[in-house]
């Protein structure tokens, strides 16, 4: 546990899995695929996709956490098995019994299914709208802005992608083609930098 504190992750993995072969503690077994998965995030945030492959299905081994079927999904995501990584994150939302991280997942990716229509991915949006709703008490508020039919409706986004990300080219699309006739646009940017795509967003928003 040590090693692992210090982000010594394959002496942590070698420690813990010393302490298996004399008792197979689910204590055990739960930090030692903590340390596979840790470690694989460090393999990963360093371009070893490969490496942190195979350290993320030896988390698995050890401990089927929902958390690491989608770090694992998210590895395959990067190296272009889209389908394998729908399936671990349909793997990750029975684990989990669809926890809000694992659906929000599975919404990112399947956008990069070529075989997902349209259809389909509206609906998984929804049954994740109906998940939140159930989640969440409904507290009906009466809004205090004017009932007029004349003026126009204001429309907030609220994004830490008002930059050089690959979100912005979906949102600068509907943002900058919203008819100002009817629609008084507000953007909201809550990532620390901006750039030149910030200064665009601004050039196209009312606020």
């Amino acid at each position: 546990h040590l090693y692992e504190q210090k982000k010594l992750w394959y002496a942590a993995t070698s420690h813990y899995e010393l302490a298996l072969q004399k008792e197979r503690e689910p204590l055990l077994l739960q930090q030692c695929a903590q340390a596979y998965d840790e470690w694989a995030d460090a393999l990963k945030e360093q371009g070893y996709y490969e490496q942190a492959r195979l350290n993320y299905q030896k988390a698995l081994e050890y401990f089927p956490k929902a958390t690491f079927y989608g770090d694992l999904a998210e590895i395959y995501c990067i190296q272009g098995d889209i389908q394998t990584a729908i399936d671990l994150c349909y793997k990750a939302l029975e684990t989990s019994h669809y926890a809000f991280d694992d659906y929000i997942n599975l919404l990112f990716m399947i956008h990069y299914d070529w075989k997902s229509s349209a259809e389909r991915i509206f609906e998984l949006h929804c049954q994740w709208g109906q998940k939140v709703e159930e989640l969440i008490p409904y507290v009906y508020i009466r809004h205090s802005n004017r009932i007029e039919s004349n003026r126009r409706l204001r429309i907030g986004y609220l994004s830490p992608n008002f930059n050089a990300h690959s979100a912005n080219h979906m949102l600068q699309t509907f943002i900058a083609e919203a008819d100002k006739t009817y629609f008084e646009v507000y953007a909201y940017f809550t990532a620390p930098l901006a750039d030149e795509k910030t200064t665009y967003f601004q050039s196209i928003v009312d606020v």
